[in-house]
């Protein structure tokens, strides 16, 4: 699935991260108001886990851009994937907890976990196999939520020209919308849904489109990378002052996906 455009599709440190910080939240039991990123501002909340990652060099040899095309780049880096877990160390407990916390992100990180391949649909759906409106409008592709609307994710399509190009909660069902003649059409419906999001909805029926109905999925954490290689690469441990702070650091290897490059 492309990128919206070069911005997002090279932001390598913020997608990798909070990729990472949606996994780590689940796997180590933390709620996700105690996972940070880098650059998020937060006050200081224990125990945490911050993760951060630092790009290292792009790999020889050079690819072929996208499929289909002649124009070689760069498309495959290193980095390091910094976890620190943080616990107050002058608390009675938190030393087992610290421990726990440690080892629940190395058995999150591990090989034949899902981490980076994690299915999130609360951050993006896939939507495949639906025939162009009046020969003309797609709703096939990718759609991202970055807020709520009537208490679910709103989704709006990558590259679309405006947010009417939506998957989106309205009136109690779920409904795929586009842009058409400067209106919001309403493609396809559910019947009376309470599902949190819509690749858990199996009652899509159409509204003013043709047939068939679509299939929605959930989309993956990463929806522009593929993980290459991942590799423990060391844990540090210091006390600063009563802060417990352990390190865990992992080499990494990605590589961008010849269809990620926006149009």
């Amino acid at each position: 699935m492309a990128a919206p455009n070069l911005r997002t599709l090279l932001d390598f440190e913020t997608n990798i991260e909070d990729a990472a910080k949606t996994f780590l939240a689940t796997d180590t039991g933390l709620a996700a108001s105690s996972v940070f990123a880098s650059l998020d501002q937060d006050n200081l909340v224990l125990p945490r886990v911050s993760v951060m990652f630092e790009l290292g060099e792009a790999l020889d040899p050079v690819d072929i851009k996208t499929t289909g095309s002649t124009e070689l780049e760069y498309r495959k880096f290193t980095g390091t994937l910094n976890v620190i877990v943080t616990s107050d160390g002058s608390t009675s407990g938190s030393q087992t907890a610290h421990r726990n916390h440690r080892a629940d992100v190395r058995k999150s990180m591990l090989l034949n976990s899902l981490n980076f391949t994690t299915p999130d649909a609360s951050k993006s759906i896939v939507v495949s196999g639906a025939p162009l409106f009046e020969d003309q409008i797609t709703v096939d592709g990718l759609y991202v939520s970055n807020f709520d609307q009537n208490g679910k994710p709103y989704y709006i399509r990558n590259g679309a020209p405006s947010q009417a190009d939506a998957i989106r909660y309205n009136s109690g069902r779920w409904e795929i919308t586009a842009e058409y003649q400067f209106f919001t059409e309403i493609l396809y419906v559910t019947s009376s849904s309470t599902t949190a999001t819509p690749d858990l909805e199996t009652t899509w029926g159409i509204s003013s489109a043709d047939p068939p109905v679509p299939t929605v999925t959930a989309g993956k954490l990463l929806n522009f990378y593929d993980i290459k290689y991942m590799r423990p690469a060391g844990t540090t441990f210091e006390m600063d002052g009563d802060l417990a702070v352990s390190t865990l650091s992992y080499d990494i290897q990605f590589a961008i996906r010849n269809d990620a490059w926006p149009s």
